[in-house]
């Protein structure tokens, strides 16, 4: 999708007047919200739609930030996808895991986030207040709204557990918040996925780099499995599966292709930049090794011919030494036309939750069916038909490590898989002596406690 970034500068500068970041506030997020004369903003169908058009722009607009690599990149050094071919004091901390309250890294994890929210919230409101805007383009400011506040709050609740919940722009609720249970938080976020599966169309029609509605199930269907809600998982991930919009290609290097066939939500380069941000940190460049060069046990967990090792995995000798790296984005660097955009949601990621969630009400052989549909694409024996007698134990150990090699370098999923499944400690303590159960939990950033006396710290993190 084309963007008018002269039109998105034009509605930034008017939203920015009420989202503007202040030191003082707990999310860093901006002024109260009666500072600003909405109508300029959301009186005009074009600035409003600029406004929403911002979100994306500021997400994929810088490397190393939240939206475009840093999640995939510090989840997989902190499980068993990643690590350092060079010293790096922020990120050698999520390589050991153990993190400091101080971690550049993790501030940003957690305050780009809440800036966006923020904006989410704003836009929300303000959409709502609107007399001038259509109700076609309201839903659409509404709908990917609500999908986008959903989708920072999932992160969110992942890498630091109970997180302040904030969904109005109003300055005398959103200054001291308190961290809210986790549970409640997946809540809202079920409650905003659902609202923008009503409001956001089936169209794709103009690309896959805004969310549709499929977007909102597809997201939604992985929120059911986080929560072990067996039954939705299986329903929405069915849903999505039986829409005919996506497919598993056969080829696994045109998977991150832009507006690939097995894509269901992607954010396209900004700037000018023809590579995305995780070609461009994972790709080594020209003589230099692999700045994020892939486990040895990642690599060796993968079975032989795998299509997958050998498409998604490159390797380079650097100094006499062999580097493995993700190549699952072929480009890393130029400017241009992109071909490759960032791959956010895909159709395969659907199959795995639908299989996991058949597995867990013991329909095990169909569990498999699900499996080996990605089996097929990776040019391996298939689990469905070959006679062998499995428990329920052992279908989801199969699960696990299909997405393992599915999913791998992908926002954070081995990372989460572990943590979700209680299952961190007993894979990682061989590999990281002294694992702490505690690390599975990023530290909030001692910089919003310094400013928020509400909020509490991770067990096991001293201030």
């Amino acid at each position: 999708m084309k963007i008018d970034k002269l039109k998105i500068i034009t509605g930034l500068l008017l939203l920015v007047l009420f989202i503007t970041s202040s030191c003082n506030k707990l999310i860093d997020v901006g002024l109260p919200a009666d500072s600003l004369d909405k109508d300029k903003v959301f009186s005009d169908e074009g600035t409003a739609m600029s406004a929403l058009n911002g979100l994306y722009l500021q997400l994929m607009t810088s490397g190393m930030a939240f939206g475009n690599s840093q999640v995939s990149i510090t989840a997989g050094l902190s499980s068993d996808e990643l690590s350092l071919a060079t010293a790096n004091a922020v990120y050698s901390e999520f390589l050991s895991n153990n993190l400091s309250v101080s971690n550049t890294s993790v501030a940003s994890l957690w305050s780009n986030p809440y800036s966006r929210i923020y904006q989410c919230n704003a836009i929300i409101e303000n959409t709502k207040n609107s007399t001038s805007l259509s109700n076609d383009l309201k839903n659409r400011l509404i709908g990917e709204s609500e999908f986008m506040r959903g989708f920072f709050y999932f992160y969110l609740v992942q890498m630091f557990g109970d997180v302040p919940l904030v969904v109005s722009t109003d300055y005398t609720e959103t200054a001291s918040v308190s961290r809210t249970s986790m549970d409640s938080v997946y809540k809202q976020i079920i409650v905003d996925l659902k609202d923008a599966s009503l409001l956001l169309t089936t169209d794709l029609s103009t690309g896959k780099t805004r969310p549709s509605k499929w977007s909102a199930e597809a997201l939604l269907s992985r929120v059911y499995l986080y929560t072990n809600d067996w039954t939705n998982a299986a329903l929405l991930s069915n849903d999505v599966m039986e829409s005919n919009q996506y497919q598993i290609l056969t080829d696994p290097t045109k998977v991150f292709l832009a507006n690939s066939n097995e894509a269901i939500l992607q954010f396209a380069p900004v700037d000018g930049n023809g590579y995305t941000w995780e070609g461009f940190y994972f790709i080594p460049k020209s003589t230099a090794a692999p700045s994020y060069p892939l486990t040895d046990t990642l690599l060796h967990s993968f079975e032989n011919g795998d299509a997958r090792k050998l498409n998604w995995i490159g390797s380079k000798t650097v100094n006499g030494k062999s580097y493995n790296y993700s190549y699952k984005y072929k480009v890393g660097s130029g400017v241009g036309t992109p071909t490759e955009y960032y791959m956010v949601l895909r159709y395969a990621e659907q199959v795995l939750i639908h299989a996991e969630a058949l597995a867990h009400t013991n329909d095990l052989q169909n569990a498999l069916k699900d499996v080996d549909k990605l089996r097929l694409r990776a040019g391996l024996p298939l689990y469905s038909n070959d006679g062998i007698t499995r428990n329920q134990s052992d279908v989801l150990l199969l699960i696990e490590k299909e997405r393992q090699h599915e999913l791998f370098c992908e926002w954070g999923h081995r990372w989460f898989d572990l943590n979700r499944t209680s299952r961190t400690a007993a894979v990682l303590n061989p590999i990281k002596p002294g694992f702490k159960s505690t690390a599975t939990l990023f530290p909030v950033p001692y910089t919003q406690i310094q400013r928020n006396y509400r909020l509490t710290q991770n067990l096991g993190y001293q201030n």
